[in-house]
């Protein structure tokens, strides 16, 4: 149980027995099930941000911690566990952003961070090791963009392909080339805001959810949907989640 009266956005740790949420301000609570139930074992104020934060994504290996606000702008934040509790040192402020950052998202390798955002546009950073060998720069790789508001980033689990979804009710597929990011598919399909999706362990589907209360299941050998799950209710297709290699659910 929490504070918040509204909460935002949950990440689970990769190793899984660690949660992160945000809600209404911009402290992030984390919650751990190791002692058996679930209990709050950290809080990072990310104070430097002036309004509430809107999202959280974990790096692969779990030491970092990227958030976006309704401020315009993203931070990354090492997490280290102690004897005396969790710390968190920033790592790194992100600016760019003209409007609210909706979505924060790391690639797989962990080479890139992507941030999308109100101003419709999505920022794309390489994670470079800086001159001393030992910290990390964020230098912008790229910057693309939908027709309208960005709501969701997320990775392709096996390749450095991104995936956005977006208030035009369309989504892309951007790839890596040479020095740009280029759009490879705008899938149509949905015929309203795109809120949520999740890509199958292989890579090889993957699931969105809609205003138009339906998910679409999209297969990699086609740019066409698959199969398209209707709900009467559009709040019930906030997340679509993959539970398992082809099969995915929707939670409500």
């Amino acid at each position: 149980e929490t504070s918040y009266s509204t909460v935002w956005c949950i990440a689970w740790h990769p190793e899984g027995k660690l949660i992160a949420s945000c809600g209404q301000g911009v402290v992030v609570r984390f919650w751990s099930s190791e002692s058996g139930g679930w209990r709050q074992v950290g809080e990072l104020d990310a104070n430097e941000h002036s309004r509430t934060i809107r999202s959280l994504a974990w790096r692969g290996d779990g030491d970092f911690l990227a958030v976006g606000s309704f401020d315009s702008n993203a931070s990354v934040f090492r997490v280290v566990r102690t004897e005396k509790g969790m710390q968190f040192p920033k790592v790194t402020r992100l600016e760019g952003h003209e409007n609210e950052v909706k979505g924060v998202a790391w690639s797989t390798s962990g080479e890139f961070l992507a941030t999308c955002s109100r101003d419709k546009s999505i920022f794309i950073y390489d994670v470079c090791p800086a001159d001393d060998g030992c910290e990390v720069e964020y230098e912008v790789s790229g910057v693309v963009s939908h027709n309208q508001d960005v709501k969701t980033v997320v990775w392709h689990p096996k390749e450095d392909m991104l995936f956005s979804g977006s208030y035009d009710d369309t989504i892309k597929i951007w790839g890596h080339s040479g020095d740009d990011w280029d759009c490879i598919h705008t899938l149509g399909g949905h015929i309203s805001t795109i809120w949520s999706l999740a890509i199958s362990p292989d890579g090889d589907e993957f699931a969105s959810c809609s205003q138009d209360r339906t998910v679409k299941i999209w297969s990699k050998a086609s740019t066409t949907s698959q199969m398209a799950v209707r709900q009467p209710d559009p709040f019930a297709l906030l997340r679509a989640a993959s539970a398992g290699a082809g099969a995915f659910s929707v939670l409500t």
